[in-house]
């Protein structure tokens, strides 16, 4: 027998949609969208010519002009939530075809000769693309740092190969950041602690609501009421951590994505994404089920 008024049946409907929006727009890194390298502003509009000012001929580089030292890969989609992220980039080392051979053989004479001394010391290296990389995670997710050389610092030593100029590869996959500390921002780190919280009660009051469905003396007047202190608890909690999250934007890795323009309250070339209006409308939806929750015990529920 239910002990659900009219009103408590549409507050618990409300309640477990809102905890489940809440918990998975939490834990989806879709909160912002941009791309790496990022996207330039649009230029200017040109001034039309006047009849009597000649028109500049367009500049056009020489054929042999020197590449960059750096070569980017094609804009990718990024996606940065409070506490994870989809797609990062990471620097190669590139190298020709005949020096690769060199980079193997060294390697495998190095592991051959250290594989009873220093079994963990080169674990983490990786021959990606004709270079040397190091797959130890600093700062993020996923970010990886050059680990050429042949010393200490947990890279194959290549002596004096030509490895040319690096590289910017994207690696497509998604994750959480490796540490809390590395989250990008203080800001993220606090709104990631709250949010949390916050959909965590809110899942907690859905999961003994939906107990009253079927059994007695769960939902009294009594127990509406502190269902409705936590899930005001619980709205208040979710809000403020998605209003703490525009105050990162003037992070490092932001600006990676969204261009240097980015900063707290300013998305430079990013938009926010649809994960972020879930959150932000779940804990909404949680603030409204707090003040249903005070007319959802039927009226033979009168004991407390």
């Amino acid at each position: 027998m239910t002990e659900l008024s009219s009103v408590g049946i549409v507050w618990l409907t409300l309640s477990v949609l809102a905890a489940l929006g809440a918990s998975s727009g939490f834990f989806l890194p879709y909160w912002l969208h941009g791309t790496y390298p990022p996207s330039p502003p649009p230029p200017p509009p040109r001034p039309s010519p006047t009849p009597s000012a000649p028109v500049p001929a367009p500049h056009v580089p020489p054929l042999n002009a020197p590449p960059s030292s750096t070569n980017l890969p094609p804009p990718t989609p990024v996606f940065l939530g409070i506490f994870r992220r989809c797609n990062y980039p990471r620097l190669v080392l590139s190298s020709s075809n005949s020096d690769q051979s060199d980079i193997d053989g060294k390697r495998r004479r190095r592991s051959r000769s250290d594989d009873d001394d220093n079994d963990n010391d080169n674990i983490n290296d990786v021959v990606d693309g004709g270079g040397v990389i190091s797959s130890g995670r600093e700062g993020g997710v996923g970010r990886r740092q050059l680990g050429g050389g042949g010393g200490g610092g947990g890279g194959v030593g290549v002596g004096a190969v030509d490895l040319g100029p690096p590289r910017v590869e994207m690696v497509r996959e998604c994750g959480r950041y490796t540490r809390f500390a590395d989250i990008p921002s203080v800001w993220w780190q606090m709104g990631t602690v709250i949010c949390g919280v916050g959909s965590a009660v809110a899942l907690l009051v859905a999961m003994a609501g939906g107990w009253a469905l079927c059994v007695r003396y769960v939902m009294t007047k009594g127990t509406a009421k502190v269902a409705a202190l936590l899930q005001l608890l619980a709205g208040l909690l979710i809000g403020g951590g998605v209003a703490l999250y525009p105050l990162g934007w003037d992070s490092q890795e932001v600006r990676q994505v969204c261009g240097p323009s980015a900063s707290a309250f300013r998305l430079g070339n990013c938009e926010l994404f649809w994960a972020f209006y879930l959150t932000a409308s779940s804990g909404g939806l949680t603030l409204l089920c707090s003040i249903l929750a005070l007319c959802a015990p039927s009226s033979k529920a009168d004991y407390t």
